[in-house]
């Protein structure tokens, strides 16, 4: 009776173990990072960018007779090609639809942002999208983080979440917008809710230090 106790014993310590170092939610992001990225990562690797999308692999078989050029050209005349070219959604892809979304909700290229936290309304100027903070969090959700100056001479890091599963499709989820960062200082960070299987803000760990 012992033994058979004593392996119960031993294997319960080692699955309390993996649940406490696995964790439900994981330990503090700057960014959402892709879902490839964070199965290979241990719980306490923090990282700062997220991973690329992972471009899809080119399929074996024979060679289409055409061109990418030629199939473009030929798409009014010969529909059945549209399906040949690729609707994958690629980092380009992601990053355009942002931009394109900030544009066409700017005036005079200024883009008017309702800051919750401080009952203001920001007029902001797009300086870049972040291309190495695109990331696929999971199936057809990506983010973006998008860098703004603003009138009062701040500098403020937008977070956003495009859906959807094509490049014809994609879309700006307008109730996920967010100020992640005013002058390099976060409000938040991002933690990954195994349990929910989604990112969620997260306070900043308190005593973080900031850039000058």
């Amino acid at each position: 009776m012992l033994l058979p106790m004593m392996r119960s014993k031993t294997l319960a310590t080692v699955i309390v173990s993996l649940f406490t170092l696995g964790g439900i939610v994981s330990c503090a992001h700057e960014h959402p990072t892709g879902m490839r990225e964070f199965e290979e990562e241990s719980a306490e690797e923090e990282s700062e960018r997220p991973a690329a999308i992972e471009e899809p692999e080119e399929e074996s078989g024979e060679e289409n007779e055409y061109t990418t050029e030629e199939q473009t050209e030929r798409l009014p005349e010969h529909s059945e090609y549209a399906a040949g070219l690729s609707e994958e959604v690629t980092l380009e892809d992601v990053a355009n639809v942002v931009e394109k979304y900030i544009q066409d909700g700017s005036e005079n290229d200024v883009f008017k942002f309702y800051d919750e936290k401080t009952d203001t309304w920001l007029e902001l100027n797009l300086v870049k999208i972040h291309q190495d903070r695109l990331a696929q969090t999971k199936d057809n959700k990506y983010f973006v983080c998008a860098e703004f100056r603003g009138m009062d001479d701040n500098r403020y890091d937008l977070d956003f979440f495009v859906y959807n599963g094509t490049r014809y499709e994609l879309e700006v989820d307008d109730d996920n917008i967010s100020i992640h960062k005013i002058n390099d200082r976060e409000r938040y960070t991002w933690g990954y809710n195994r349990m929910e299987d989604f990112w969620e803000k997260q306070p900043v760990p308190e005593g973080k230090e900031y850039p000058k």
